[in-house]
C-alpha cells in the first residue's frame, strides 16, 4: 500500500471518527447512516468501535427510565421516551428478532461484540441528544477553525507587503554622518550619523576624549566633564537630545533622539556643563 494510499483512508477516517455513538444510538439521518455504513466496510477502526458500542441500546432499554411526560411513553417499549427522528433505522428482520437494526448489521457481518443487548426499546432520548450535541459541537469546531484559518491568512497577505514596505523604508532612509570639528582647543573629537524617520530622526555618536595632559578644563585635569548633545533647528532653537560624562582614555557611544526632521536640523553641536559650544557641525545652510 502506498503512502498515498495510506494518508487518504486516515483522512478518511477522520472524517466519520466522531459517528460511532450517533450511529449505534440511530442519531445519525439516513443519508449519514448510509455513508457511514460504506465507510464502515472499509474502515477496520470505525467497525471494531461500533462493535464496542453495540450493546449499548439493549442496556439503556433495562435501564427503564422514568418519563417526565407521560404523553412521550410509546406503548410496549417499557417506559421508553418517544423520539421517532433519533431512533434506529429498523427492516423487517429487526422487528421479528427483537434486536434493533445496528444489532443486525453488525450481526451479519460477523463482528465480534462481547455481550449482545437484550431486548427492549430504542435508546433514551436524553443519551441521543447527547450524542447529537457532541457532534454538532465537532462540526461547529471543525468549522471555526477553518474560519480562524482563512481568517488568518488573509491577516498574512495583507500585512506581508505592510511589514516588507516598512522593512524596506528603514533599510534604505539615507543616514548623514556629521564629524564634528573644534570650536575651542580641545582634545576631544566625535561623529554624529543622523537618521531620518518617520517621527523625527536618531542620532548616533561616538566621541573619542584621548588620554592627554594640559589645561584642567573640561575635565583634563582627570576628573569626569559633563557634556551635552545639541540639535539646532534651521528656525535657530537648540535642543538638548543627550548627556554623558567624560574624561581622558574614555570613548562614548551613546544613541539619541529628536522630533525635529532631519530637512529642519541647521547644526549639531557638543557642549560642555557651562555651556560653551566644544564641538560642532553645520548639517544645512541656515
Amino acid at each position: 500500500m502506498t503512502l498515498e494510499h495510506d494518508e487518504g483512508l486516515d483522512r478518511e477516517h477522520a472524517a466519520f471518527a466522531d459517528w460511532d455513538g450517533a450511529y449505534v444510538l440511530g442519531a445519525l439521518a439516513p443519508d449519514e447512516r448510509r455513508a457511514y455504513e460504506d465507510h464502515l466496510a472499509g474502515c477496520a477502526r470505525c467497525r471494531a468501535a461500533v462493535a464496542e458500542l453495540a450493546p449499548l441500546p439493549g442496556l439503556l432499554a433495562r435501564a427503564r427510565p422514568v418519563a417526565d411526560d407521560p404523553a412521550r411513553v410509546v406503548p410496549g417499549t417499557g417506559g421508553g421516551l418517544e423520539h421517532d427522528d433519533m431512533r434506529p433505522a429498523t427492516d423487517g428482520r429487526a422487528a421479528t428478532s427483537g434486536r434493533s437494526a445496528t444489532d443486525e448489521w453488525v450481526a451479519a457481518r460477523d463482528w465480534t461484540v462481547d455481550d449482545q443487548p437484550g431486548e427492549g426499546g430504542g435508546p433514551r432520548a436524553d443519551l441521543v441528544d447527547l450524542v447529537v450535541r457532541r457532534e454538532r459541537r465537532h462540526r461547529m469546531r471543525r468549522r471555526l477553525l477553518a474560519g480562524l484559518a482563512a481568517v488568518l491568512v488573509l491577516g498574512l497577505a495583507v500585512a506581508s507587503p505592510l511589514v516588507v514596505q516598512r522593512l524596506t523604508s528603514h533599510a534604505t532612509a539615507p543616514a548623514q554622518t556629521l564629524a564634528l570639528t573644534r570650536q575651542i582647543e580641545t582634545p576631544l573629537t566625535a561623529t554624529v550619523a543622523l537618521t531620518p524617520v518617520t517621527w523625527g530622526t536618531r542620532l548616533s555618536m561616538e566621541c573619542d576624549y584621548p588620554p592627554t595632559s594640559g589645561s584642567p578644563a573640561y575635565g583634563q585635569d582627570g576628573t569626569a566633564g559633563v557634556y551635552s548633545l545639541v540639535v539646532t533647528d534651521v528656525d535657530g532653537t537648540s535642543t538638548q537630545v543627550s548627556t554623558w560624562s567624560a574624561q581622558p582614555g574614555l570613548d562614548v557611544h551613546l544613541d539619541a533622539a529628536t522630533a525635529v526632521p532631519l530637512d529642519r536640523i541647521a547644526s549639531v553641536a557638543i557642549r560642555s556643563a557651562s555651556g560653551t559650544t566644544v564641538l560642532a557641525a553645520p548639517l544645512v545652510a541656515g
